[in-house]
């Protein structure tokens, strides 16, 4: 199993959620590029679509090639966990491997509330997002796009891996 990123690998598998809380039928996005930040609502209940949008725009900006901005904008939690350079080198190793994204749908959306630390995982409120992806060479992966909930009040990148 190939990951793209392991930002947060322990993070990642311990928000994974239950994708069929969120499923319905939906017809692919096309993958543009976009002005994007690894901010997502700033709300701190937000609608799960916004999660969506942030996550398509995040994967779109790491597709043009504009992944260091968005550890830039990432959480101090994601920053803790994983070097700019790593994460920037292991982004486009993997964008010139696996060629860029032609499609994205979603799978689903998720959220946690941790009252406690449990292993590498602080306590704190993250959404997960999963959508399928597929690149121009026609290989399908599965994106996990994870959030937390800043002491500031804002959700930022926390965790992005590939499957």
């Amino acid at each position: 199993m190939k990951h793209r990123l392991h930002t947060a690998v322990a993070l990642a598998a311990s928000l994974a959620f239950t994708s069929g809380a969120a499923k319905a039928a939906h017809q692919p996005t096309t993958a543009s590029p976009a002005s994007a930040t690894a901010s997502a609502p700033t709300a701190a209940i937000a609608n799960p679509l916004d999660f969506l949008n942030a996550s398509i725009r995040i994967l779109a900006a790491a597709n043009a090639g504009n992944v260091g901005p968005l550890w830039d904008a990432a959480s101090p939690l994601m920053k803790s966990t994983v070097a700019r350079d790593k994460f920037v080198e292991v982004i486009q190793h993997d964008q010139a491997a696996n060629g860029p994204l032609r499609a994205v749908d979603w799978r689903g959306i998720g959220r946690v509330i941790q009252p406690q630390a449990q292993g590498s995982v602080p306590a704190g409120e993250y959404v997960s997002v999963s959508l399928v992806t597929i690149s121009t060479t026609g290989k399908p992966a599965t994106e996990t796009i994870s959030f937390v909930l800043d002491t500031d009040h804002n959700w930022r990148l926390a965790g992005l891996t590939q499957r």
